[in-house]
C-alpha cells in the first residue's frame, strides 16, 4: 500500500534550462582555482573523491583550508549556475493539476532533487509549488556521496515524509532516479518528457515502466 509519491525536479516537474556543462566541472574549476593541478583528481570519477583529493593536495601544499569550507565553496557556484536560467524555467503541462489530485487523494508528496537547496527553493517558489510538499531533499541537505543515485537519498526522504521506502513511489526521467528507487525499495515510474531523455531511456538496458509525459500520471494514483 503506498502511502507517498516523490518527484525528481529538473526534467520531471519543471522544464528546467541548466547549462549541465558548466555545472559538470564546478568541481575542476573550484580546485584549479585553489591551486590544485587537475591531474591530481582528473582520473576521478566521483565528486567525493575529486573534493578529497583536493583536500589532501592542498594540505600537502600547507593550505589552510577543511572539506566543509570546499564543499561550501563548490555548494555555492553550483546554486549560481543552477539558478542563473532559471527565468527560462517554467512547469510541465498539467504539473499542478497532478499535484492537486494527489493532495487530495491523501498522499504526502515528497522531493528529492540533486539540485541544491537556494535553486529548489526558489524554483519551486517561483511557480508556488512549495507548498504542496510534506518534505524537500536537495543536494547539498546531505555530505558529498550521499546524494542520487545512493539509495540512502531515497532514505532521507522516507523519513521526511514518516514513511518506509517501500510504501513511496518516486517519479522521475533519469537513470539515477530509477537506480536510487530501485536499490531503496521504493517503487519508480520514468518520465521521457525531452530527446536527453528519451535517448538516455533507450539505450539502458533495464529500463523500467517510461511515460511520455507527467500528464500521463493523472488518475494513475
Amino acid at each position: 500500500m503506498f502511502k507517498a509519491i516523490g518527484f525528481d525536479m529538473d526534467g520531471t516537474l519543471i522544464d528546467s534550462d541548466i547549462d549541465y556543462a558548466r555545472l559538470g566541472m564546478v568541481e575542476h574549476d573550484v580546485l584549479t582555482s585553489l591551486g590544485v593541478p587537475s591531474k591530481v583528481f582528473a582520473h576521478m570519477m566521483s565528486e567525493k573523491d575529486m573534493l578529497v583529493a583536493g583536500i589532501d593536495y592542498l594540505h600537502s601544499i600547507g593550505k589552510d583550508i577543511s572539506s566543509d569550507e570546499l564543499e561550501r565553496m563548490v555548494n555555492e557556484e553550483s546554486t549560481r549556475i543552477e539558478t542563473s536560467n532559471i527565468s527560462s524555467s517554467k512547469p510541465f503541462p498539467m504539473v499542478r493539476e497532478l499535484l492537486d489530485e494527489i493532495s487530495s487523494k491523501g498522499y504526502k508528496i515528497g522531493l528529492l532533487s540533486r539540485g541544491h537547496r537556494g535553486y529548489v527553493l526558489k524554483t519551486m517558489d517561483r511557480f508556488d509549488l512549495t507548498g504542496y510538499f510534506d518534505a524537500i531533499e536537495a543536494y547539498d541537505d546531505h555530505p558529498v556521496g550521499e546524494q542520487k543515485p545512493n539509495p540512502v537519498a531515497m532514505e532521507y526522504l522516507a523519513k521526511g515524509l514518516g514513511v518506509r521506502t517501500d510504501e513511496m513511489i518516486y517519479v522521475g526521467d533519469a537513470v539515477t532516479d530509477y537506480l536510487c528507487a530501485r536499490d531503496s525499495g521504493a517503487a519508480f515510474i520514468g518520465l521521457a518528457q525531452n530527446e536527453h531523455s528519451r535517448t538516455m531511456w533507450e539505450s539502458y538496458d533495464h529500463r523500467p515502466e517510461i511515460l511520455n509525459n507527467i500528464s500521463e500520471l493523472i488518475g494513475r494514483f
